[in-house]
């Protein structure tokens, strides 16, 4: 004959064993949680959509050529040749950049960026060839844009500057002290971390609005002379 105790047993379906298993599979989980949770640490910042892409992509496009080599390209080519090649240059940007998205939206993002998308979409083979362009592309460009901002800082600030002359001195070996210490200023950005980084690629996005804005308000202001 079933007792009260049984009765309430058999009316909720559980038992004693069933309950200490229950408990103790719910410690152990908790257990694995706490776990993963120390494991993984605390998250990385991420950048936003307009810091981590926009900002970036702008800086790309309005690069050094733009304002240095674009009088240069007229000079030698003419206005239709100069913009024959804007237009095959963006061509090539906005076909790059479609692709890029067509690869990104089709999983997820890990470790390693446009390297990982390449190698994931081509293979490691065609990825790695691809890669190691990419890589030796952005050390290039990442050259000319030194050098580019070494030439205006001469351009304004040097023997003959426009604005204040004699600040820096001029020659090949100045030069690479300029560059090799803006390059040692870029190395801190990006070791520190992504916060200063966004901060300062956004302070230089500014900085070329602004040059950007002056060319258009400069046909509107009157001449001085």
């Amino acid at each position: 004959m079933a007792t009260g105790t049984d009765k309430d047993l058999l009316i909720n379906k559980t038992s004693p064993k069933s309950d200490y298993a229950a408990s103790h599979t719910s410690v152990r989980l908790s257990s694995i949680v706490d776990h993963d949770q120390n494991t993984l640490g605390p998250q990385q910042p991420k950048l936003s959509t307009f810091f981590g892409v926009v900002v970036p992509c702008c800086l790309s496009m309005f690069s050094v050529i733009l304002f240095l080599r674009m009088g240069f390209i007229v000079g030698q080519a003419g206005m239709l040749e100069g913009l024959a090649m804007l237009l095959l240059a963006y061509s090539i940007i906005g076909l790059t950049v479609l692709s890029v998205c067509a690869i990104s939206t089709n999983g997820a993002i890990e470790g390693g960026g446009a390297y990982f998308m390449i190698s994931r979409a081509l293979g490691p083979e065609f990825g790695g060839a691809i890669g190691l362009m990419f890589f030796l592309a952005n050390v290039a460009s990442t050259a000319l844009y030194v050098f580019g901002l070494v030439e205006a800082m001469l351009s304004f600030f040097g023997p003959e500057g426009q604005l204040q002359p004699n600040i820096f001195p001029k020659g090949q070996w100045w030069s690479y002290l300029y560059g090799s210490i803006i390059l040692l200023v870029c190395l801190v950005v990006c070791v520190v971390g992504a916060d200063i980084y966004a901060k300062t690629t956004f302070l230089i996005f500014v900085v070329v609005m602004v040059c950007i804005a002056s060319i258009f308000i400069s046909f509107l202001a009157k001449p001085t002379f």
